[in-house]
């Protein structure tokens, strides 16, 4: 019998209860889907290692180690080992929704990604959210989900989803090493370009476990580098703006006019968070976060109110 799907996951220096939560949430997966785990340890400390290594055994998953290279290059290790006719990637501190994957074999055998809905467990604040596509139609073309890709939203992630596993060789399709920020969106665009085969199935299989805490530390570690991502996030996204076929000016305006509003957001969010936790730092950085935030595009966008009034905010040092 085939292997319908391998399940990939990277792991560096996770604790051990994440890993097994992780694992056993796809162990549960029944239904006739026929699977295989592929653990890649990218250079995690010596007796973490062991613990995954032994624990890996036990479980029948595969188990790789490598020295540590990232988690792009722990993924397409995973792709270059795995034999499964998909690929699904699962990070270790997420867990699955198994009894979704029931619906997966009803699609399996003409489509070169599966894009499922998301749910996001907000464990600050023990909320939960379901993230889906702003699309009505089961098999979307490129240039409708292209339309998705200049928003934050599921296909931001390279989690949830199913890849074709020949589709990514035959386009030399992997995960670029060198991106540090911003690499799942990237292995998202080229897929889509490569002008797959999509079915979207509205029904979510993936829990993003997240804490609020977690992108304040990195906000506050290191501003600038996060300005300069969202930054590269903006170009990016006006770069596929251009490649979307509208019907009219208006609609590609208002596009451009999302992008933008959307990085104020972002910005004003990361200054906000440096101005609570560290004002003189805030006060050193103020002339770079303004002018990023007043930096001029080719084409003119417009600031909804509230953002306009950020990006003024800023410019006064609050």
């Amino acid at each position: 019998m085939g292997i319908d799907i391998s399940f990939i996951i990277p792991v560096y220096n996770k604790s051990i209860k994440q890993v097994k939560d992780c694992v056993v949430s796809i162990q549960k997966i029944r239904n006739g889907i026929n699977y295989e785990i592929i653990i890649i340890d990218d250079g995690s400390k010596a007796d973490l290692s062991k613990i995954y290594k032994n624990f890996s055994r036990k479980s029948k998953i595969q188990y790789y180690y490598q020295e540590n290279k990232g988690v792009s290059s722990a993924r397409n290790e995973g792709i270059d080992r795995a034999k499964g006719e998909y690929i699904y990637f699962v990070d270790a501190d997420d867990v699955l929704i198994s009894s979704n994957f029931k619906l997966i074999k009803n699609n399996v055998t003409q489509f070169d990604l599966i894009i499922y809905d998301v749910r996001k467990l907000n464990t600050s604040l023990n909320k939960r959210e379901n993230i889906n596509l702003d699309i009505k139609e089961n098999t979307p073309s490129v240039n409708s989900l292209k339309r998705n890709l200049l928003k934050d939203g599921i296909l931001n992630w390279s989690v949830g989803k199913l890849y074709k596993r020949s589709f990514l060789i035959e386009h030399n399709i992997k995960f670029d090493i060198n991106k540090k920020v911003g690499e799942d969106f990237d292995f998202v665009v080229k897929i889509l370009n490569a002008k797959p085969e999509i079915y979207y199935l509205k029904i979510p299989t993936y829990i993003y476990i997240y804490s609020d805490q977690t992108g304040i530390n990195r906000d506050i570690t290191d501003p600038q580098r996060c300005v300069e991502d969202a930054e590269k996030l903006t170009n990016l996204r006006f770069k596929i703006l251009s490649t979307i076929n509208y019907e009219n000016e208006k609609e590609k305006l208002k596009a451009e006019n999302m992008i933008y509003n959307d990085k104020i957001k972002s910005v004003f969010e990361i200054y906000a968070y440096v101005v609570h936790f560290n004002i003189q730092e805030a006060k050193t950085m103020n002339l770079f976060f303004t002018n990023n935030l007043y930096k001029k595009y080719s084409n003119p966008v417009k600031l909804n109110f509230i953002n306009s009034l950020k990006r003024y905010l800023i410019k006064k040092r609050l």
